[in-house]
């Protein structure tokens, strides 16, 4: 029986929960690593760095798998799992960059204040990412994180070009609406600010 992408997630984390089910853990790891590792490379901008975020959060789903809640979006749910293992990664890397550094002067401090503001942006991005609609916010993440053209979303999704662009120009506006407010109040005064190319590019259709 065929099952859409989102119906099987859900079953094989059910087998894995309810059976131990190391078939379907392998099945669910085959599945969305790939999609892990992309998200976190967007995150971190670090392969090796994505790579351990991804096999984190896949072995968290197996290691927790007898109090785990099967979410009704997986793809939400592990989006978070991904910023959360990122955010605490690029937290550790940082303290012992500022160790080796081991510089307490004013540039040390600078440093401090500019590691608080992309973590602040990291946050913002991704909290109104995920509060899209979940047709919308794959579309967005397919396009724009992915890579995809609408031709190849499209056809991947089973749904019109038309309907690519009507979802990437809702997922637009939302986040403009609300990174665009961040990046105009925290970056006004500092325009060299680490994320705000990345994240105005993506907010350009």
């Amino acid at each position: 029986m065929f099952l859409r992408p989102m119906a099987q997630i859900s079953q094989l984390l059910r087998q894995i929960k309810d059976e131990d089910s190391e078939t379907a853990f392998r099945q669910l790891f085959d599945l969305q690593y790939d999609r892990l590792f992309r998200r976190a490379v967007f995150l971190l901008r670090n392969d090796d760095w994505a790579k351990e975020v991804a096999l984190d959060v896949l072995a968290e789903v197996w290691n927790n798998r007898k109090q785990m809640t099967i979410p009704d979006d997986f793809d939400r749910y592990s989006m978070t799992m991904v910023r959360n293992a990122a955010v605490s990664l690029w937290r550790r890397e940082q303290r012992y960059a500022d160790f080796e550094a081991a510089d307490a002067s004013e540039s040390g401090i600078d440093a401090i204040d500019q590691q608080i503001a992309q973590e602040e942006l990291f946050l913002v991005y991704d909290e109104a990412l995920a509060d899209l609609p979940a047709r919308c916010r794959e579309v967005w993440q397919l396009v724009k994180e992915d890579g995809m053209s609408y031709a190849e979303v499209a056809a991947r999704l089973e749904i019109s070009p038309k309907t690519v662009d009507a979802q990437l120009q809702k997922a637009v506006k939302h986040l403009r609406a609300v990174v665009g407010k961040y990046l105009e109040r925290e970056t006004a005064s500092s325009p060299s600010h680490p994320m705000r190319s990345l994240i105005l590019s993506l907010l350009c259709l």
